[in-house]
């Protein structure tokens, strides 16, 4: 899979790729997290595995992707290979939890779009087809879901920090990962010796 690059202020080069994929929606692989425990296995003692996915859907106002939950009942609260940070809705701790880091990475957004005095061409949370992070790294970009679709169709966007570049990945979470660990995938976001030859996913304990 080749993900695609583009300005975030350039409407005429990234709008059309938005387009083509609400066409593309729903041809998106399968779940790829049992893929990624062959390449990175899940810490020996995960923490922060369980919760009340209910409650939690009915607060955002959609379903969790199936890979998303699989992910965090087998990872929990992690640092894959020193450097991504998946959110986790059970998070003690509030720079890794979903729901407080989620309004807050989405209010920059926003914030961003109004000082820049420019429109987004994507949308962001709770707009339709909107952003929504699922995780952040330790250099301080962003993964989103891109929420065209059904869940199990939504795709990967990585935003480098303080930069004005998107880069569309067309796959989930699961599938971006099991990708980018299975060096598949390479995105010039992340730094050139990412991932390491033995990449391992650490247990964050607060």
């Amino acid at each position: 899979m080749r993900p695609i690059f583009s300005r975030m202020w350039n409407r005429n080069s990234l709008g059309p790729q938005v387009d083509w994929l609400r066409s593309w929606a729903g041809k998106s692989k399968a779940p790829m997290i049992e893929s990624l425990k062959l390449i990175i296995p899940p810490p020996s003692l995960p923490v922060e595995c369980e919760g009340d996915w209910e409650a939690l859907e009915a607060i955002l106002g959609f379903e969790a992707p199936s890979d998303y939950r699989e992910f965090i009942a087998s990872y929990g609260s992690c640092l894959l290979d020193e450097l991504i940070a998946p959110l986790n809705p059970f998070s003690a701790n509030k720079y890794w939890n979903l729901l407080e880091r989620a309004k807050e990475l989405c209010d920059a957004l926003r914030q961003l779009q109004s000082e820049s005095q420019a429109e987004l061409p994507l949308a962001v949370y709770p707009a339709k087809d909107g952003l929504f992070p699922w995780g952040f790294t330790t250099n301080g970009d962003v993964l989103y879901w891109l929420q065209i679709g059904a869940p199990s169709e939504w795709t990967t966007v990585v935003n480098a920090d303080r930069d004005s570049e998107f880069e569309i990945y067309r796959g989930g979470m699961g599938a971006f990962l099991a990708a980018t660990f299975g060096r598949q995938h390479t995105s010039r976001v992340f730094p050139e010796e990412f991932p390491s030859s033995q990449p391992r996913a650490r247990a964050i304990v607060f």
